[in-house]
């Protein structure tokens, strides 16, 4: 997996997106679909916890019930699901979306400059998770994926992740252009996958509460349980278990914890990592999420 092999990546403005994200279908994001009052957009770095939250969200909208329904079909996700689909099965024309009720949630993992035009009430969710546990799970992702089967080792991937050539570009630099896009919207939510981890039932609420959702303490208790990594991969619904896995790598829903990163990262490693860090986060409130336990650097 090299960025000069294009079997597993396409560019679009300069950045390196998977291969389902075309030109085409940006152009059709962004001069085709029409934004709604009500719409929500659930945005977030691949390997930061979509999986968890989009269960949470299905949940926490059907009073903590499994629906007969998967994640993508009720909150599908932009870039990918519109044709064409690198899996025919999860793909969905620009008219089902047309089509789903209001409010739609819509997950998007791209670039904020291709994000459809937002109305005044449009809201944001934005999750975030300490970039190096990211990188961790990406690898993982990416080695993993029948679609991508990465071959190089964990010092290979480090080097293209620190320089920002795998999909969906430097995660220092998406989180800087979504900063100053958010900065300017009125109705953002933003969480953290650590806070998620720790305080499940108070993130729980605060989305209840942004989402203009009633819910009981019955129904928080309900997606708390749900929404577990364990009844998760249990549930047809939620493990993912349409996405094709390498034999012998891990599957879609790994671990889900943090601090894996300490099993991987080396010194040398993780004192250039924290270097960049520095360089690029020193200006932005992003570098407030995390301290020392989590992220291993002090600002």
């Amino acid at each position: 997996m090299k960025t000069q092999d294009s079997s597993w990546y396409c560019m679009v403005d300069g950045i390196v997106y998977p291969k389902f994200v075309t030109e085409e279908k940006i152009n059709t994001i962004l001069t085709r679909f029409k934004t709604r009052n009500e719409d929500i957009f659930f945005v977030c770095y691949i390997k930061s916890g979509t999986t968890w939250l989009q269960q949470i969200l299905l949940l926490l909208n059907n009073q903590g019930n499994q629906p007969n329904l998967t994640m993508k079909e009720a909150f599908p996700w932009l870039e990918f699901c519109l044709p064409p689909c690198s899996d025919i099965a999860r793909e969905h024309s620009y008219e089902y979306f047309e089509s789903l009720p209001s409010p739609r949630i819509l997950t998007f993992h791209g670039w904020p400059h291709l994000i459809p035009e937002g109305l005044p009430n449009t809201k944001y969710i934005f999750l975030i998770r300490n970039p190096k546990d990211v990188a961790v799970s990406m690898y993982h992702h990416l080695k993993g994926k029948k679609s991508i089967s990465y071959q190089g080792n964990w010092d290979d991937f480090f080097e293209l992740y620190l320089s920002g050539q795998v999909h969906y570009g430097s995660w220092f630099d998406f989180h800087l252009h979504w900063e100053k896009f958010l900065s300017s919207r009125q109705q953002v939510l933003y969480l953290t996958y650590e806070e998620l981890q720790k305080n499940i039932k108070i993130c729980l609420c605060k989305l209840a509460v942004f989402l203009e959702i009633k819910g009981s303490e019955e129904v928080i208790d309900k997606v708390a349980i749900g929404s577990r990594l364990d009844e998760m991969k249990k549930n047809d619904q939620a493990d993912c278990n349409w996405m094709i896995i390498n034999q012998n790598e891990a599957p879609h829903l790994r671990k889900g914890i943090v601090g894996d990163w300490r099993n991987y990262f080396t010194d040398e490693q993780n004192q250039r990592f924290n270097n960049l860090y520095t360089q690029k986060m020193s200006g932005s409130k992003f570098k407030d999420y995390w301290d020392e336990s989590i992220l291993g650097i002090t600002l």
